[in-house]
């Protein structure tokens, strides 16, 4: 992110904690989410929070997580493929992105919906190289860190 979408994003974090009529520290109460630390984010002087404290937001502020996290990717972007998948489809990306040895979790992740499973799907698919096409149909005898298939 840059400054610009750092101060955007920001703006857009304060216009969500105004509306939902709560000051830093009654988010810091409510959340656990450091005042000083969202204070910052705010006036675009940090890069966007993890995954785990815009989730602690977005259900604070009573918003999707899909909403806030799609703040973060800048907005004037090109749809992308991820975004025309369905549920299933990106339950089977998921699932492959979990079993890609290239890619680890760091820790264990619980409660994850399917606005974060579309999201970890399309961050991997952002980092993957351009010649790597991203399949979603389930494949027989194989898998499913091969549904990310090398070349085209």
């Amino acid at each position: 992110m840059n400054k610009q979408d750092r101060e955007e994003f920001g703006d857009y974090l304060r216009k969500l904690r105004k509306d939902a009529g709560l000051s830093l520290r009654q988010v810091k109460e409510q959340s656990g989410v450091s005042d000083t630390y969202l204070r910052d984010i705010e006036l675009g002087r940090r890069f966007a929070p993890s995954r785990n404290t815009l989730d602690k937001l977005a259900t604070l502020y009573n918003v999707p997580f899909e909403e806030i996290s799609s703040k973060i990717i800048k907005q004037d972007r090109e749809p992308n493929e991820v975004d025309s998948l369905t549920d299933e489809e990106v339950e089977v990306a998921y699932e492959a992105v979990c079993n890609d040895s290239r890619f680890a979790f760091g820790g264990h992740i619980s409660e994850i919906n399917m606005g974060h499973k579309r999201w970890i799907v399309q961050m991997y698919r952002e980092c993957m190289p351009k010649d790597e096409e991203l399949s979603t149909a389930p494949q027989k005898d194989k898998p499913l860190a091969c549904l990310f298939i090398r070349g085209k």
